[in-house]
């Protein structure tokens, strides 16, 4: 079955879909970010199912939205934060580097670590700050 069909013939489950989606996109953009400055952003988002859904997508909208900061999101589970991170958009390099130093990995772009430990959290937002302040000042 083709997606028109399938949405065609299913509207109240692509319905219902969507509706979730567009919910637990508009209670990540309700959480301000723990930092912010022109070079980068870090959100910190909560331990709940809606977080691990959208925490990708989000990374991406928020990358487009701001072309030339770099993003990072954060969702803390008992002991570790799962972290997302988006370069800037206008100079999609070192998210990768910066992950690979704490575990992580991904692509220049687009990168993550899965297990950042609560005592590497401050280390790991001075490494961010130190990445992306660098790559920010290349543009200018």
């Amino acid at each position: 079955m083709s997606a028109p069909n399938f949405i065609s013939n299913e509207t109240s489950v692509y319905n219902k879909i969507l509706d979730s989606y567009c919910s637990d996109i508009s209670k990540a953009k309700a959480i301000l970010p723990e930092i912010e400055d022109d070079n980068i952003s870090i959100v910190i988002l909560p331990d709940e199912q809606w977080s691990r859904r959208v925490v990708g997508v989000y990374a991406n909208l928020l990358m487009h939205g701001d072309k030339n900061r770099a993003h990072a999101l954060m969702i803390l589970n008992n002991r570790d934060y799962l972290v997302s991170i988006r370069a800037p958009y206008n100079n999609k390099s070192g998210a990768n580097i910066l992950c690979s130093v704490f575990g992580g990995g991904g692509r220049r772009g687009a990168a993550g670590i899965n297990n950042l430990s609560k005592q590497d959290k401050n280390n790991f937002i001075k490494e961010f700050k130190k990445q992306f302040s660098i790559n920010t000042k290349i543009l200018d």
